[in-house]
C-alpha cells in the first residue's frame, strides 16, 4: 500500500551506520524528495547528512515515518521527543544540528540558506503535472492585506531582467481569458481613479516599452483607419448622400 503524503515525524537512516535524521513535514513525502534532491546536488543544509551521503551514497540511506502527526500544530513538539529519544544530535548517533527543532510554518531563512536554495531550484524545470499541482493549490486562495503588502515591498525596486520581461511578455501573450475572467476586470477597474504617482509610474513604463514592428503597424494602420473615419464622419458629402438616400426611400 503506497503511503500518503501526510503531516509526519519522519527520519532518514543510514543503514550502514545506524545514524539518523530527524524531521518533521505537513507533506511528508513531499519532504523526502526535497531531501533527496538536496543530497544528490550536495546542496542539503546538514553538512553532516550530506558527508554521509556522498561517502555511502544513496542505496545506503531509508526513508522511515516514525508517527503520523494529523494536528500540524504538534508537529515540533513530536518531532522534538524523537529527536531526544533517538539522541539524533548526538554526532556518534545521528545528523540532526539542533535539540529543538524549529517550526518551518513561518520560518525566516538566513541569507546564506536562501542562497543555497535559490541555486537548488535554478534551472530545474517543473513537470506538466507539478505545475497543475501548483495551479491548482493556488486556486481560490485569499492573501491577507499583510500577506499582499510584504509581496509589494519584496517587489518595490526590482528590477526584472530581460531574460525574464521576454518571458512575462510570451507568458502574457499566450494567455486567453475567459468571459467570466474579462467581465471581473473590467468590473474591478470601474470608477477606478488613479493616483497622480500611478499615472506617472504608467507612462514611464510605457516610455521604456520597446514595441516590435509588427506592433507599430497595426497601430498605425489603426490610426489611419480612425482619421480615414473621422473625416468621411466630416464631410459634408455624407450628409447629402444620405439626405438623398431618405428623400429617395420617402413615399410620395
Amino acid at each position: 500500500m503506497k503511503p500518503q503524503n501526510n503531516s509526519a515525524i519522519y527520519a532518514i537512516r543510514n543503514s550502514a551506520s545506524g545514524k539518523v535524521y530527524v524531521g518533521s513535514a505537513v507533506r511528508v513525502l513531499s519532504r523526502w524528495n526535497q531531501h533527496r534532491s538536496l543530497l544528490n546536488k550536495g546542496k542539503h543544509h546538514s553538512q553532516h547528512l550530506q558527508s554521509s551521503w556522498g561517502k555511502h551514497g544513496q542505496a545506503a540511506f531509508e526513508f522511515l515515518i516514525l508517527e503520523l502527526v494529523p494536528d500540524v500544530a504538534m508537529l515540533i513538539e513530536r518531532e522534538n521527543a524523537h529527536i531526544a529519544r533517538l539522541c539524533a544530535t548526538d554526532p556518534n548517533r545521528g545528523y540532526n544540528l539542533r535539540k529543538d527543532a524549529g517550526s518551518q510554518l513561518g520560518m525566516r531563512h538566513s541569507e546564506g540558506a536562501k542562497k543555497k536554495m535559490s541555486a537548488a531550484h535554478k534551472g530545474r524545470v517543473k513537470t506538466p503535472e507539478h505545475q497543475a499541482a501548483i495551479n491548482a493549490s493556488l486556486v481560490g486562495r485569499v492573501l491577507s492585506d499583510e500577506h499582499r503588502a510584504k509581496i509589494a515591498a519584496n517587489q518595490t525596486g526590482r528590477k526584472a531582467t530581460e531574460e525574464t520581461r521576454k518571458k512575462m511578455r510570451e507568458s502574457q501573450a499566450a494567455r486567453v481569458l475567459s468571459p467570466e475572467s474579462h467581465k471581473k476586470m473590467v468590473t474591478a477597474n470601474v470608477g477606478r481613479k488613479f493616483t497622480e504617482e500611478h499615472r506617472q509610474r504608467i507612462a514611464d513604463a510605457n516610455r521604456r516599452r520597446v514595441t516590435s514592428t509588427e506592433t507599430k503597424a497595426k497601430i498605425s494602420a489603426a490610426r489611419k483607419r480612425t482619421e480615414e473615419m473621422k473625416k468621411q464622419a466630416q464631410s459634408p458629402l455624407l450628409g447629402y448622400a444620405l439626405k438623398d438616400k431618405l428623400h429617395a426611400t420617402d413615399p410620395a
